[in-house]
């Protein structure tokens, strides 16, 4: 089986080493038809804007021989906050929104996120920080047919909790023709629609921790005549520890409107290394090798004009676990955020500050 990785890994090597060795028949940012730069920038001005964001996080497990699967989701609080960027500065403040809470389960979750994401022209990166406690169980008729979420809500978990360190990275192949900032950072405009490969490396710790196992289901939601444990016993791990990194490759492009509206869609995907230490109650914790697989999607759209910019993207983040014999586990963070921006020229700034 290894082999077998490190043949995947010489494929993607070289599919990589094709990529970025290629020649570019077009050297230059101008198109040769309209004779006009596929994107501008907009560095030179202050942009301000207010944000709605919304971020989420959930996990599944399924046994490989039962095909049994539950997912687990946290309640988290809808966000709202301003921000700026100027020159290769930017800075986003958030703020969580008392009393509306995003999910629908029942019980309490407590978290902390932290995000820090760049996007340049040529290179970017994303590093996340996420660390939840309290989880619902989203999917009970999945096991439980009959189980009735509108009369008995759903089943909590409030003795699992999550953490996760993630960090990707991109490079832009044709960073001439297209702009991610456009989109994603409000400081560019792309003016021609316009894509590029995209090739990329990861890095992730996640770990997963119970009093009962995530795999045992709340005694409250088991019929009478069901049977207890719908997993088998080898399956009831207290915690999970896993970390992975690897390489991925994908595309984006952003397809342009009457010049300021806009569609942009990426995907990312990859293929990598992993250990795993999977934690029991009464049997000696197990420390397994294996394979992850992974994605990375972004998605915007709206309006980018001269002054304004209202826009609506998402981001996701997923990796599944592949080292254990009979278990899966699959992770998912991400974002929805809602923006609207205002740009100020370098010459209204000046005027500012002399008054």
């Amino acid at each position: 089986m290894r082999f077998v990785y490190h043949r995947f890994f010489l494929v993607v090597c070289a599919m990589l080493l094709t990529i970025t060795g290629k020649p570019k028949d077009v050297a230059d940012s101008v198109d040769q038809v309209l004779h006009i730069p596929f994107y501008q920038s907009l560095s030179d001005s202050l942009t301000l804007r207010l944000l709605v964001v919304d971020r989420f996080n959930s996990f599944e497990i399924q046994d490989y021989r039962t095909e049994e699967t539950v997912s687990f989701k946290p309640n988290s609080n809808l966000r709202l906050g301003f921000g700026f960027n100027y020159k290769k500065v930017g800075l986003n403040i958030l703020f969580n929104v008392p009393g509306v809470s995003i999910g629908d389960g029942s019980g309490e979750s407590q978290y902390f996120d932290f995000n820090l994401t760049h996007y340049g022209r040529k290179f970017g990166f994303d590093i996340a920080y996420n660390k939840y406690s309290g989880y619902y169980w989203s999917n009970p008729q999945n096991i439980l047919p009959k189980y009735n979420t509108e009369v008995l809500g759903y089943p909590v978990r409030p003795d699992l909790s999550t953490g996760i360190l993630a960090v990707s990275g991109y490079f832009n192949v044709n960073h001439k023709k297209f702009s991610y900032l456009s989109s994603f950072a409000q400081n560019e405009r792309q003016l021609i629609s316009a894509g590029s490969p995209i090739i990329g490396a990861y890095a992730n710790v996640f770990e997963l921790a119970s009093v009962d196992s995530a795999t045992v289901l709340p005694q409250a939601v088991i019929p009478p005549d069901e049977p207890e444990l719908y997993f088998y016993d080898d399956l009831h791990f207290k915690s999970i520890q896993t970390r992975n990194a690897g390489l991925s490759a994908g595309y984006i492009y952003s397809f342009i409107i009457k010049r300021n509206f806009f569609i942009t869609l990426s995907l990312q995907m990859g293929m990598g290394i992993e250990s795993t230490d999977v934690s029991y109650d009464q049997q000696p914790t197990r420390y397994l090798d294996g394979y992850n697989i992974f994605g990375v999607s972004r998605a915007a759209m709206g309006y980018n004009g001269p002054l304004y910019y209202v826009g609506l993207s998402a981001y996701t983040t997923n990796f599944l676990t592949g080292s254990t014999d009979n278990l899966n586990v699959q992770y998912n963070l991400g974002s929805i955020r809602l923006v609207l921006a205002r740009r100020f020229s370098a010459g209204f700034i000046r005027k500012m500050f002399k008054k």
